[in-house]
């Protein structure tokens, strides 16, 4: 796969299946508003593969339950400053993005127990 296939997929997924998923799940949880301007964010630039960084960030804080250093180490950051700053920086994301997981996971087991006879 070219760098060029990948990046037009990545970019494909993340306009056909992220930002639905994430605006659907604002609007069950009642907080779109309040996130409307970060969903309109996203809709209007492309953030690129960095977006997995993040991604990947706010999973280590959210659901893997690992320490600051731990999370400081796997997002190479060069000091706990960095990594401090990116906790406070984005602390209404994290919420967000715990919220959204939860209801996520939540909506799976249901479309699967409706499945199983």
């Amino acid at each position: 796969m070219t760098v060029k296939t990948y990046t037009e997929r990545v970019k494909s997924l993340f306009y056909q299946r992220f930002l639905p998923a994430l605006r659907s799940t604002c609007e069950q949880q009642g907080t779109f508003a309040e996130n409307a301007a970060f969903i309109d964010a996203y809709e209007a630039e492309y953030l690129g593969a960095h977006m997995f960084r993040h991604w990947f960030t706010m999973y280590l804080l959210t659901v893997a339950g690992l320490t600051s250093g731990e999370i400081m180490k796997w997002r190479g950051d060069s000091s706990q400053e960095s990594m401090n700053d990116y906790i406070h920086e984005n602390a209404d994301m994290i919420r967000l993005f715990r919220e959204t997981s939860y209801t996520f996971q939540e909506q799976i087991l249901d479309a699967i127990g409706k499945e199983v006879p």
